[in-house]
């Protein structure tokens, strides 16, 4: 970076080439190696961005989910435009962690939009996680942001019914990312 104007806390950063040209938007994370994640070129109005990211991400997981699945993860970083947050769903649970600063401070918008796309889950925050630290976050405790969440989720995977451990469970309780080994497993012959 060549130089920084405006606040030093701002949550949003408009990037420039060396030439003046934008770039484009992104969280800034005034305390992170990685000072600003991109969103896109325009950012006009954070909660249609919020919004619409949101359901690209719930049309594609439609598109790839086997038959009787209530948990996966609904929401991951980068991969669905929106760098630091990361969005697990255990039935009604929706489990989420946000590690980038300028996400953080922009919250309210994302839980707004969050809420709006799935009336009726619980969600709850998981502080807990070794990047907030690096970003200067709070890191201690889980954060209940709506609802009633239990101490444990229910959900079905493939037909398979398992429970995500919500309070001290690894990462946000489940391990997602695993379901095709689970699947291979069950069909194997050993």
């Amino acid at each position: 970076m060549a130089r920084v104007e405006g606040p030093a806390d701002a949550p949003l950063a408009r990037v420039s080439d060396a030439g003046g040209r934008p770039l484009g938007f992104g969280f800034h994370s005034p305390r992170s190696q990685i000072r600003v994640r991109m969103l896109g070129v325009h950012v006009e109005n954070l909660p249609d961005l919020f919004a619409a990211r949101l359901a690209e991400a719930q049309t594609l997981r439609r598109g790839v989910l086997p038959p009787e699945t209530t948990g996966y993860r609904l929401f991951n970083a980068e991969g669905d435009g929106l760098p630091g947050w990361t969005v697990d769903r255990f039935g009604d649970v929706l489990v989420s962690q946000i590690t980038v600063a300028g996400l953080e401070a922009l919250r309210d918008e994302a839980y707004a939009a969050l809420t709006t796309s799935l009336p009726g889950c619980a969600i709850v925050q998981a502080n807990d996680v070794p990047a907030r630290r690096a970003e200067g976050l709070t890191h201690t405790g889980d954060e209940v942001i709506a609802g009633d969440p239990p101490a444990e989720a229910r959900f079905t995977e493939s037909g398979l019914t398992f429970t995500a451990e919500l309070a001290g469970g690894q990462k946000t309780g489940f391990y997602c990312d695993q379901r095709e080994n689970r699947r291979r497993a069950e069909h194997s012959n050993g």
